[in-house]
């Protein structure tokens, strides 16, 4: 039986936006949309300016939540955009194992009929959920359940400090593909984190992994979680440590929690992890 035609949307806004489209639009939440694959599609960076929270779960074959239509200029050499959700505090994604990106581009023809998009080209630009796409440097809150995203975080240091500077709480779950969850180089970023929750990751081995080509010194260098006040791990049976380097510290830690590690071997033990507020 064909889909009804409210159920064979595939966006819910396709194309380029009115100069006031959803420009009030402050909340969005999508629940149990299977035909989706994308949100919102751009061709400006306008964005939604006033979004303070969009929470989008079990819609089974969203790719990725917000696309910006990508056009060469007259030399045929791409223009890069980023979209930027100045406002934007809350980011709640679950339950939706295609998801490869908060913010994709696509490349576009001019090629339309009737004001809809006849072809595009998806570009692959990172295997991560947040990349240099997308700016969001006020975000609070990101909770993620039931992704299987290889990586949460771009590599580029500069472009990751714009997305969790302010960061004070986050939530993972169930994300099977996660080896890791920081790279040693933007601990430092997150100098508001204060809530980390972090279970059921089948092939987390590593909270904080050290990357390939760092020089030698870089592991001696202090990692440090300035304002997190609390950590739970909870059921993830591969990890085996907290950090491969030589300093960590927890200056503001004042609650631990952990479940079901069963191959965690030295994460609370050594001389060089530091938590002095934990009683």
């Amino acid at each position: 039986m064909p889909y009804p035609p409210w159920r064979r949307c595939l966006r819910i806004c396709n194309g380029q936006l009115g100069a006031a489209s959803f420009r009030q639009l402050k909340v969005i939440k999508v629940n149990k949309c299977d035909r989706l694959n994308t949100m919102f599609s751009f061709s400006t960076d306008k964005g939604l300016p006033q979004l303070e929270e969009i929470a989008v779960s079990n819609c089974s074959r969203m790719e990725e939540i917000f696309v910006i239509e990508r056009q060469d200029d007259v030399n045929n050499t791409e223009v890069n955009k980023t979209i930027q959700f100045s406002l934007l505090r809350v980011v709640t994604l679950g339950y939706m194992r295609c998801l490869k990106s908060f913010c994709s581009k696509v490349k576009t023809t001019d090629t339309k009929a009737r004001g809809v998009l006849i072809s595009e080209n998806r570009q692959d630009i990172s295997k991560s959920l947040f990349n240099e796409m997308v700016v969001l440097p006020n975000m609070e809150i990101l909770n993620l359940s039931d992704i299987d995203v290889e990586k949460i975080w771009h590599n580029r240091l500069l472009a990751m400090s714009s997305i969790v500077q302010n960061l004070t709480c986050l939530i993972i779950k169930r994300c099977r593909n996660l080896k890791n969850i920081f790279t040693a180089s933007m601990v430092n970023s997150f100098v508001q984190l204060q809530h980390l929750e972090i279970s059921y990751c089948p092939v987390l081995e590593e909270m904080v992994v050290i990357e390939e080509l760092i020089d030698e010194g870089s592991r001696d260098a202090i990692l440090l979680f300035a304002q997190l006040h609390y950590l739970r791990i909870k059921h993830l049976v591969k990890l085996r440590g907290l950090y491969s380097g030589n300093y960590i510290e927890f200056p503001s830690l004042k609650e631990l929690e952990i479940e079901n590690c069963l191959n965690l071997r030295a994460f609370i033990f050594d001389d060089m992890v530091g938590f002095p507020s934990l009683t």
